[in-house]
């Protein structure tokens, strides 16, 4: 992060002193201004995703109105070529850092436009270079023998290839890059070929910590902010996921079930039909991949949900309402049951069945951690944590809450701040 905001301190002095105006260098310029204030390492994804939309001035033809690059004068040696690369992954263009599913085989094509090519050259090698075995990450490598240029005197060369991946970054890490190594061929030729525009391909295996992905957006920007406790803490890796995968899964159940006509105001539910429910919606989950058990024998009881080490407790609430802070009375189910399995991490799940007086808010209020006491230990090195779901049942409709229903409300007032002069 601090080499991020160094970069951009330098790419805003060294820049043109007014491009607020420009449509090229205006928003390039605004993201570096974003960058060189960050302080949180969380703050990075939010402006990772600003710069898939930000379009950078990538030469494709030269031009003479243009001064990114001198142009040589036209009586001197023949100008070096310069290739722009174009990448695609399944049909979508390659924007950003692309997330691929291990040992999943995709298809790459890789466009190359070049504006000039040296008579003695009988073909373009294409490859990308990788710190990597072979078996951690398989991509293509292309030859383009030479062509006819189009009308516009632009040689355009297009190939694919398949490409995965089976290496795997801890929670957070930035992706990887691979870069496109270009060059000429012929005899006796040897020639390197710089690549612009997609002169390296960014990719990351799936990270459950921040790809979560449910029914809307904002409770995944919500989730992955809240999965960024995970990132600093000595965890075991393959337990993160798996957390991060059911929790997510379990949220995006929740989203639906608070609202079903199974839990509205005036149903009888019991645990065990709501430990059904859940359990075969999970087990439905195409991100889980059918890898959900229940019953398991662990620490003296029996597991409600179980997914690769990481068991989440499933408790109905019928007499007092439960917040996250207040499910402190549930959590020693879910750790014990966590520390038999060798894991820090587990999952509560609360169906709050109580009285409602009051609507509900969006689920993001019902999500969060707790961290419960561990015999002995004050600030225990490895501590245990608990992921708490709480999803709002016995909900009546729309229309049961005015008409003295509702609680006090407070009047909000707009912030005196209204970024004007």
């Amino acid at each position: 992060m601090h080499a991020a905001r160094r970069r951009a301190e330098v790419a805003l002095g060294d820049g043109p002193a007014d491009t607020g105006n420009d449509p090229l260098l205006g928003p390039l310029a605004a993201l570096n201004a974003q960058i060189a204030v960050l302080q949180q390492p969380r703050d990075i994804a939010a402006v990772a995703r600003q710069l898939g939309s930000v379009p950078l001035p990538v030469r494709i033809i030269e031009s003479r109105d243009r001064g990114f690059f001198p142009r040589p004068a036209d009586d001197g040696p023949e100008k070096p070529a310069l290739a722009v690369g174009v990448c695609r992954l399944d049909g979508t263009l390659v924007t950003n850092a692309h997330v691929l599913r291990p040992d999943e085989v995709h298809n790459l094509t890789l466009e190359i436009r070049l504006t000039s090519w040296p008579e003695q050259a009988m073909a373009v090698e294409v490859g990308f270079l990788s710190v990597l075995s072979p078996n951690q990450a398989r991509l293509p490598t292309f030859t383009f023998p030479r062509t006819s240029p189009d009308d516009d005197g632009v040689y355009r060369l297009s190939a694919s290839g398949p490409l995965s991946v089976s290496y795997k970054l801890p929670a957070g890490a930035p992706p990887q890059a691979f870069p496109i190594a270009a060059r000429f061929t012929g005899p006796g030729t040897d020639q390197v070929l710089p690549v612009a525009g997609h002169s390296e391909m960014r990719l990351r295996p799936f990270d459950a910590t921040t790809d979560a992905l449910t029914s809307r957006p904002q409770l995944d920007e919500r989730i992955v902010r809240m999965y960024s406790v995970l990132h600093a803490m000595d965890m075991y890796p393959g337990d993160v996921q798996a957390f991060c995968r059911l929790y997510t899964a379990i949220v995006d159940k929740a989203v639906d079930m608070q609202f079903d006509r199974a839990y509205r105001k005036g149903a009888r539910v019991t645990e065990r039909a709501f430990h059904n429910d859940l359990f075969n919606r999970l087990l439905a989950d195409p991100s889980l991949e059918g890898r959900v058990q229940r019953g398991n024998r662990t620490a003296g009881g029996f597991l409600d949900v179980l997914h690769d080490r990481i068991n989440a407790e499933l408790k109905v609430a019928r007499q007092t309402a439960v917040t996250v802070e207040t499910s402190h009375k549930y959590l020693g189910q879910p750790a014990d049951y966590a520390a038999d399995t060798g894991s820090q991490l587990s999952i509560l799940v609360v169906l709050d069945m109580t009285g409602k007086r009051l609507p509900p808010g969006v689920l993001e209020n019902y999500l969060g951690w707790m961290e419960p006491a561990l015999i002995g230990l004050d600030d225990p090195r490895y501590p245990s944590l608990v992921g708490v779901i709480i999803i709002n049942g016995n909900l009546d409709v729309p229309s049961g809450y005015p008409r003295g229903k509702g609680g006090p409300a407070a009047a909000v007032q707009p912030s005196s701040d209204t970024g004007g002069p």
